[in-house]
């Protein structure tokens, strides 16, 4: 079985269908291209609607949401231009920062009370990783 994209006039996957034959020549119908789209990564991320086509590369790659994030030519994802966190903090989302460029922590839970429930914190706390330290700060 095979999975093919339908790529727009601006490289945007707009659908994925499943085909028959492998290995097909990448097939154009009325400016809308036909690329074949590969589970294991062999052309980048499995196509999905929302990806965009890389003629460059010949990739297919997820959407970019952070402007900073760069793009990995082999898998098709966009990095950040910092190694996540190697050191979590216990009850906190972990999310990306693009205004400071840093990994940021929001603690919302207070897990030093020891009851059955959750407690929220009066006040979230916030840490950003610093991977020259390879620690949280405030």
């Amino acid at each position: 079985m095979a999975y093919f994209a339908e790529i727009n006039s601006e490289n945007l996957v707009t659908n994925v269908v499943v085909g028959e034959s492998n290995n097909l020549p990448p097939l154009k119908v009325n400016s809308v291209r036909w690329i074949e789209t590969f589970e294991d990564g062999t052309n980048g991320v499995f196509a999905g609607p929302g990806h965009t086509w890389n003629d460059e590369h010949q990739i297919f790659c997820e959407p970019q949401f952070y402007s900073s994030w760069v793009l990995n030519t082999t898998t098709g994802k966009y990095e950040a231009p910092t190694d996540y966190p190697s050191s979590l903090i216990t009850n906190a989302d972990i999310t990306w920062d693009e205004d400071n460029l840093k990994w940021k922590s929001t603690k919302l839970i207070d897990d030093s009370i020891t009851e059955d429930t959750d407690t929220m914190l009066d006040t979230p706390e916030i840490k950003f990783w610093n991977p020259e330290t390879s620690s949280w700060e405030d």
